[in-house]
């Protein structure tokens, strides 16, 4: 909601490595320590136990220039049973490109370790269109997201296997619009798919799935983010869905 707060919600394209969704748009934070995010998701609803997940993030941004921001992120993410889990870690930086009244261009570039024992590390560069109808997203408008992820496996994906690496690519993709309903109130509406290389998946299309997003200002300095996610099921798989609950905080004074 970039009429209402310096930033928001970095983490939910710049993925730390694991499954965090949240429809959003982004934007820089003002110079300084200026944001700290926490979100606690649950995914996989209406699937078997142990193909549930339930993850929890959190992601300190600091705005180095009015067009410039870094950020540091960590997750924890557990199964269904909370039988099993891992952690990632993450840290980047993304900026503005283009700003006008009815559009804006932000680059972002990621780097994450994730996996067991955070033996998987990942380079995403992205980029992110938003068009305006109206300066300050005061109406409505629509984004489209790009991301590209690289790392590294062995070739058949087993990691403990030995064999020569290989280097693994997907795109990823998320169009969205958003309705400002009332000030300090947003309605968001996002699709998300992905294209894998063929020797990363045994399907090279993800179809991904669809989140509807209700995002509220609480006070000058705390916004609101929920979600529910509907993914849409591939072959051989049923359908899921999947809640988020977030907080944005952004101190005072650019901490």
């Amino acid at each position: 909601m970039k009429s209402r707060l310096p930033g928001t919600a970095v983490i939910i394209f710049l993925v730390l490595a694991v499954d965090t969704r949240a429809a959003d748009t982004v934007e820089t934070w003002a110079v300084g320590a200026s944001d700290v995010e926490f979100y606690l998701s649950a995914e996989g609803l209406g699937r078997a136990l142990d193909e549930r997940r339930l993850q929890s993030s959190l992601l300190a941004g600091y705005g180095l220039t009015e067009r410039l921001s870094a950020f540091l992120g960590m997750a924890a993410r557990g199964d269904g049973a909370l039988a099993s889990a891992e952690a990632s870690l993450s840290l980047g930086l993304f900026g503005t490109l283009v700003e006008s009244a009815h559009f804006d261009l932000d680059l972002f570039l990621e780097a994450s370790v994730g996996g067991p024992a955070l033996s998987r590390f990942q380079l995403l560069p992205a980029l992110e269109i938003n068009l305006d109808h109206h300066p300050g997203q005061q109406t409505c408008g629509a984004y489209l997201r790009l991301g590209l992820p690289v790392h590294g496996q062995r070739r058949g994906g087993d990691p403990a296997a030995p064999g020569e690496h290989q280097t693994v690519y997907a795109l990823l993709l998320n169009p969205g619009i958003y309705v400002t309903v009332a000030a300090g109130h947003q309605l968001l509406l996002e699709y998300d798919m992905s294209f894998h290389s063929a020797e990363a998946d045994e399907h090279s299309l993800d179809i991904g799935g669809v989140a509807l997003g209700y995002n509220v200002v609480l006070t000058e300095r705390l916004e609101l983010i929920t979600q529910l996610y509907l993914d849409i099921p591939g072959t051989g798989e049923g359908w899921a869905a999947g809640v988020l609950v977030g907080l944005i905080a952004t101190l005072p004074a650019g901490g």
